[in-house]
């Protein structure tokens, strides 16, 4: 009986973990950054600014904020290296902006050195970016 009880426990604490997290999800438009970052980099520019207005709105916890950072600034790199490198180089500064408003030193730098390669026309490892999402 108290295996059964203790299950259960376990399973109803686990599924609003995963709700929470679904729910944290939903404050940001993950598709419109794929699909605008792979559209032109003047759409990729303002799609990452509107990600970033909803997470200053949002008044999150450091640590979450730092997450969506991440998330933002990687799915935006990403979905834009089949961008030519003109239109790729002109999401730096907004890359720039999404940076700062991160609360963890580490990541900012990170991001801005993914912009700056990105400004250059240097591959950009995105690993660096999520790495560091957590506050110091």
């Amino acid at each position: 009986m108290n295996k059964k009880l203790l299950m259960a426990a376990a399973m109803l604490s686990g599924s609003l973990v995963m709700s929470t997290g679904a729910n944290a999800q939903s404050l940001v438009d993950f598709a419109d950054i794929e699909t605008s970052c792979s559209t032109s980099g003047a759409a990729c520019a303002a799609a990452i600014r509107r990600a970033v207005a909803t997470l200053q709105a949002a008044g999150l916890p450091a640590a979450q904020l730092n997450a969506e950072i991440a998330a933002v600034t990687g799915a935006a790199i990403s979905a834009s290296q089949s961008l030519p490198q003109a239109q790729r180089a002109s999401i730096a500064p907004a890359l720039v902006e999404a940076a700062s408003l991160s609360t963890n030193a580490a990541q900012r730098a990170s991001i801005q050195t993914a912009a700056a390669q990105i400004q250059a026309g240097s591959q950009v490892t995105l690993s660096p970016v999520g790495q560091t999402a957590s506050p110091s």
